[in-house]
């Protein structure tokens, strides 16, 4: 899964802008050896929280789908 993140690394710093600091490979499978199921967990840094309303357009553009949640709404 490693290298399945790196390329989905690389999309990722394609398309957001300088207001992501870090992207980081989170969950069960960035443990090497670890059973996990083959779903890829992802955390953004960014400077600014109010910022990330402006990622879900460029993300479904590559795939991702926005789930909005009730108990958070934002």
């Amino acid at each position: 899964m490693a290298k399945e993140f790196e390329e989905e690394k690389i999309k990722l710093k394609d398309i957001l802008t300088d207001k992501v600091i870090s992207i980081e490979h989170i969950g069960s499978t960035s443990v090497k050896g670890l059973a996990a199921k083959p779903i890829i967990d992802i955390a953004l840094g960014v400077t600014e929280l109010d910022a990330v309303i402006d990622f879900i357009e460029p993300l479904q553009k590559i795939g991702y789908v926005f789930v909005c949640h009730k108990e958070f709404p934002e």
